[in-house]
Order: C-alpha cells, then structure tokens, then sequence
C-alpha cells in the first residue's frame, strides 16, 4: 500500500476529527497534525485527547509512529512555525486536507476574514510550494450558495447571491481563492458538506452550533409566532458519513473537482418542526410567513437568536449531488436511511447530554 505524507489542519474539529479516524483505521499514511495551542506540549496534549475521544480509548501508543503534531498557526507567515519546521515539512508532504475554519455564525468579518480567507491562503500556498505535492482536500460548505432559492449543484458557485452571515461569505471567498490556484496548477479537490449532524447510530455530537440551537430554543418557549418557509427544506447529513464521503473521494479520486457531501434525501421545515415538538414534549410557536412577521416587539434576546438562525428557517435552496452520488457509488459508498430513527437518536442525545430538555420525561417523572 503507497504511504502518503499527509498535512491536516483543524483534525480536533468535529467533522476534522472523523476524516482522521477514516486515515487512521484505513490507510498506513503519515499524518502532520498542525494544531493551534500554546505551545508544543499543549498540542500534544490535544492530540492524546483527540485520539481518546475518536476511539473512547488509549490509542495513541498505537498511532504514535504515524502522527507528528505541529503547535501553529494557519493565519500567521510560514503557519507559526519556524522557518526550519516550515521548510522541513514542505519537503515531505504529498497531500493536504485543509478542515480548519471558524464556524461561528455571528463573528465579526475581520475575525472570520482572517481565519477562514487569510489562513486557507496560506494553506495554499504551503500548497503550491510543496516539492512531492499530489492534491489538496479543501472542506468548504454548500451554504456557499448563500441566499439564493435555487437547486445548488457541483458546477455552481457564484449565483448572484447574497450571504446570511460572515462564515457563509468567507467560505465563498476562499472558493474563489481555490479557483485561482486551480488555474496556476495546483490540484485541489473541493468538498461542501450541508448540516453536519451526529453520529449515525449513537446520535453523538460535539458540536451543537446551526441546526441544534433552534430547537433548544424553541423547546424554551422564547417565541410566540416565527417566520417558516412551508416549502423550504434542510439537508442533515451524519458526521461519520460525511467524513467517510470525504475520504473515500480524496483517497479514490485524483481530479480536482467539486464534490457536494449531502444527503440524497432532504428534510422539509414543517416536518422537522413538527417532529423535534413532539418528540420533545413543546409546543410549537405559531408559524407564519416572513411577510407578516413583525420583529419590532421581540425582545433583544430574541432578535439576536433570530438574526443567526432566521434564515434558516425560511431557507430556499436545494442541494443537489448527482455527480458526487454516482462517483460514491463507484466505489461502494452509498447514504444510510436518515429517516425517523435517524432524527430520533440525534434528538435522544441532545436529551442525554442535557442540551435539551424533554417535557415528556418531565411529566413521567
């Protein structure tokens, strides 16, 4: 089996954290960790967590020979190495997955600019100056599609559209970035993940940011009335296997292309309203459309969850992903069944972790 060397940012992230374990388990490649942390015993720190969390067990002993951490940063010159890390590591690396990104939706523009454009640069041109270089796996987003009410697929990108906040706009930017690399020679591959959610079987969730916060703050009762396009849609897609998507396409296919890492099956607004009230125990608020809203009697608590998740719930896109489906299929990856049970063990862990509170439980006990 051919051991690449690989360079992986953001591998403690939740998605990150996933596509290491698929390199890990199945592959013998090299992995270079740059983590950001203190120094370099905290990043190393991270990582004996890291492993401990993917795994639930010690397994750094055994992974210790194939993983080398790097304490850095994406944002500074030479990724806040020293020049002979920095040097020393182009001279190895074959391939890149570039995972790290601030996810936060309401971070000021300078902040996510320089994390998610700035840094990704970088990344690049880390890229681009690599002596044995092969491709680099870049994970973007589908919400790059912004605010247009369009069917997105793979060949998309600008549409005229509009952002509903900073991370949106900066992934769209570094894409731009991506594509002027492309044209000076260096081979990325492109993935857009939609709403990365829980494990598939056990519901398991580090990351409670985009389409958990809504519920709990519907479970909460925090609204009497909210804007809901009947006709829109979301699109959940289990870490595990948007992660093993990821890698199954960076480890089989060799063209840079853009890859939408979406479920084939998309979940309408009214159903999962309906479905995460019931199986809660809440009662919906009334839902109304974004024409006869009026926000002025909100408090300001209320104006700012809704300002982060309003656009969701009156979103109008489609993620479509016929190509990256049929290229999957190929190699013998195929989406699971995400229907009621699928949402009712991501739903049962946000009640075992205690980010959601059941009423129904409640009135049993």
């Amino acid at each position: 089996m051919y051991t690449k060397n690989i360079l992986m940012t953001g591998s403690t992230g939740f998605l990150g954290s996933f596509i290491l374990k698929n390199i890990l388990d199945e592959t013998c490649h090299n992995v270079f960790l740059l983590i950001r942390a203190k120094n370099q015993d905290e990043a190393l720190i991270r990582l004996k967590k890291l492993i401990f969390r993917i795994y639930k067990e010690d397994r750094f002993t055994r992974y210790n020979k194939r993983l080398e951490v790097f304490c850095g940063d994406q944002t500074q010159s030479c990724l806040g190495l020293s020049r002979k890390k920095y040097f020393s590591l182009f001279k190895k690396i074959n391939e890149i997955y570039h995972c790290a990104a601030l996810t936060e939706f309401n971070e000021p523009w300078e902040k996510v600019y320089k994390v998610n454009v700035c840094g990704t640069e970088n990344i690049f041109k880390f890229a681009y100056s690599c002596n044995k270089f092969t491709k680099l796996n870049y994970i973007s987003t589908a919400f790059v599609v912004g605010n247009s009410r369009i069917h997105f697929t793979e060949v998309d990108l600008s549409t005229n559209q509009n952002f509903n906040n900073t991370y949106e706009k900066s992934k769209y930017e570094a894409e731009l970035l991506a594509k002027d690399f492309i044209k000076k020679g260096l081979k990325i591959a492109i993935y857009r993940p939609s709403i990365v959610v829980g494990d598939y079987l056990s519901g398991e969730t580090t990351n409670f940011r985009m389409f958990y916060k809504p519920f709990r703050s519907l479970s909460l009762g925090l609204f009497a009335e909210l804007p809901l396009n009947k006709d829109g849609y979301l699109n959940l897609i289990p870490v595990d296997y948007a992660a093993r998507a990821i890698f199954t396409l960076a480890e089989n296919e060799d063209s840079a292309e853009v890859y939408h890492i979406v479920n084939p099956r998309h979940f309408s607004l009214p159903y999962l309203m309906d479905f995460a009230a019931d199986f809660f125990g809440y009662k919906n608020p009334k839902f109304i459309s974004l024409g006869e809203f009026d926000s002025n009697h909100l408090t300001a608590i209320q104006k700012k969850i809704l300002k982060i998740y309003l656009p969701y719930f009156t979103y109008g896109a489609l993620f479509f992903s016929e190509k990256t489906q049929k290229i999957l299929a190929r190699h013998h990856f195929f989406y699971p069944d995400t229907s009621k049970g699928f949402l009712e063990r991501i739903f049962n862990f946000c009640i075992k972790s205690g980010y959601i509170n059941s009423k129904k439980l409640n009135k049993v006990f």
